[in-house]
């Protein structure tokens, strides 16, 4: 069965499925309407009855985010990991770059979106109605950075897993990093088996 659930003004699609290798996971589709959603719900349930059921991919980084934190995010964050990342993804990834498609991504887009981020007013926070900077300051940069890198590494095992060959593109030198940071990403990226 599958369940549909509001989320930002956008619907969501759950289903569980069984991947290739017999373990039991949960997938979000993410839909504008939830006209669009209940169509999706209608043809999931009824292609898993008929047993021809086979599971959509990404499109967008909504999609891949949302897969991500499903995935990924829920088995192996810490209760304040989860809240934080959730939401750094809600205030400063999904309304911004959200609706994104993942073939448009690369470097230069991801470089002017970091620093379009230091150029936004930061988020207010909802339980004292303050914000510690008056813009996104670059450590909340450097978090959206290393939240967005892990959610591309896993993209990126999978496909490896599945025999499918990935390059890889980063960004050395972010805003407020040092030429120790930027060491430790060459670093990082020279362990990777998809820089060789």
């Amino acid at each position: 069965m599958a369940s549909i659930r509001e989320r930002n003004g956008k619907f969501n699609v759950i289903y569980s499925y069984t991947n290739e290798k017999g373990e039991r996971k949960q997938k979000w589709e993410t839909y504008e309407t939830k006209a669009e959603a209940k169509r999706r719900k209608k043809e999931i349930e009824y292609k898993k009855e008929m047993g021809s059921f086979v599971v959509r991919k990404c499109k967008t980084l909504d999609e891949l985010i949302t897969e991500y934190v499903a995935l990924y995010g829920k088995e192996n964050w810490a209760l304040s990991t989860y809240e934080g990342n959730v939401s750094l993804i809600n205030n400063y990834i999904l309304p911004i770059i959200g609706d994104t498609k993942l073939s448009e991504i690369n470097t230069r887009f991801i470089e002017r979106y970091y620093q379009s981020l230091l150029k936004r007013r930061a988020v207010i926070n909802p339980l004292n109605k303050t914000s510690r900077n008056e813009f996104v300051s670059s450590s909340t940069v450097r978090d959206v950075n290393k939240l967005l890198r892990n959610c591309f590494e896993q993209a990126v095992n999978e496909l490896q897993r599945r025999g499918i060959p990935v390059i890889v593109h980063t960004i050395l030198g972010l805003p407020g990093e040092g030429q120790e940071e930027v060491f430790a990403t060459m670093d990082y990226l020279n362990g990777l088996s998809s820089a060789e």
